[in-house]
Formats: structure tokens, sequence, C-alpha cells
């Protein structure tokens, strides 16, 4: 609802200023100022989680891939295994990204380091 809110607001003030530049006998007073003001401004204000989230590039923790193992014989359990704690751990990192918490992203990280790494040394 927000969104829809924030786009006629815009809309409003294109249109607001378009039809003020087209209609020659126009009088720009205080009125004019603060409706483009209050259409300009508002969706930034409804937008502001968006715009910082898009300005804010935030170093990202690089994870290892899911380590490729022999596909010969057609069965592979442990990549079965691997796919789902990859999508598992995919989603517990976008969590703890949303909620902003450093400490659940290395905690993330610390899982993913064990299972995919302990899983190998296993294997051997």
């Amino acid at each position: 609802m927000d969104t829809i809110v924030g786009l006629l607001l815009i809309l409003v003030g294109v249109g607001l200023g378009a039809y003020a530049y087209i209609t020659p006998d126009f009088v720009y007073g205080v009125k004019f100022y603060l409706q483009l003001a209050v259409c300009f401004l508002g969706p930034i204000l409804i937008f502001w989680s968006e715009i910082v989230k898009f300005f804010s590039h935030k170093e990202e923790s690089k994870m290892p891939d899911v380590i490729d193992h022999d596909h010969s014989d057609g069965t592979c359990d442990i990549c079965d295994y691997s796919e789902e704690d990859f999508r598992c751990l995919s989603y517990l990192k976008k969590r703890a990204r949303e909620i902003d918490s450093k400490e659940a992203l290395d905690m993330v990280i610390k899982l993913n380091t064990l299972l995919f790494t302990g899983k190998d040394a296993q294997n051997k």
C-alpha cells in the first residue's frame, strides 16, 4: 500500500508541475510550492528504507561453494544433503542480513564451514 501511495504522490507532483508549465496564466504561489514539496518529499520518506538499502552496499561475506563430488554412478546422497544444506544456509544468510545482525551472519558462516569442510574430512 505504501508503494502505491508513494507512486501516486510522484505522479500527482509530475502532473501538477506539467500543468503549471503548460498553463500560460498559472500563478506560482506558496500553495503550489508546498504541494510540490509534499508530492516529492513524501515518497522519499515512504521509500526511505529501500533507499538506504540500495545505497548501503555492505561488504558481503563470501561463502564457499558446494564442493563437487564424483557423479559417475548416478546417485549421490552427499550432493542431495549438500543442496539442502546450501538452501537452508542461504535462507539463514538472507534472514541475518534482513535483521542486520553481524552475529547471526558469523554463525551462518561457521555453520557453513562445519557442514561443508567437516563432511569432506570424514569422507577422506
